[in-house]
C-alpha cells in the first residue's frame, strides 16, 4: 500500500505535495485509510478559501483518490492521524 497526501486551496490557492508512505507503518496505514473512508464527505463544506485534500492510496495494482475539506469534522481526526504517518 502507497499512501500520499495533497494540499489545495487556501486564500493563495497553493498546492503542496504533504508526504507519501509506503512499506513501513503497513497495518497503521490501512486502519487509518479505512477510518477516513468511512467518515470523508459525511458534511460538505462550502467556502473557498478552505483546504481541500486529496488522498491516494494505491493497492494492489489499484488506485483510489479521497478528498477531503478542512473543517470536515468527521473526517477531520482521521485525517490528522493519516498526516501523522505519512509525515513520520
Amino acid at each position: 500500500m502507497k499512501v500520499s497526501i495533497k494540499r489545495s486551496g487556501g486564500f493563495a490557492g497553493l498546492s503542496d505535495e504533504l508526504g507519501s508512505a509506503a512499506g513501513s507503518h503497513q497495518s497503521a496505514l490501512g486502519e487509518a485509510v479505512r477510518r477516513l473512508k468511512a467518515r470523508a464527505g459525511a458534511e460538505d463544506q462550502i467556502g473557498a478559501d478552505l483546504f481541500r485534500y486529496e488522498v491516494t492510496v494505491d493497492e494492489g495494482g489499484a488506485s483510489q483518490t479521497l478528498t477531503v475539506r478542512d473543517g470536515d469534522p468527521p473526517a477531520s481526526d482521521s485525517l490528522r492521524e493519516l498526516l501523522g504517518l505519512v509525515q513520520s
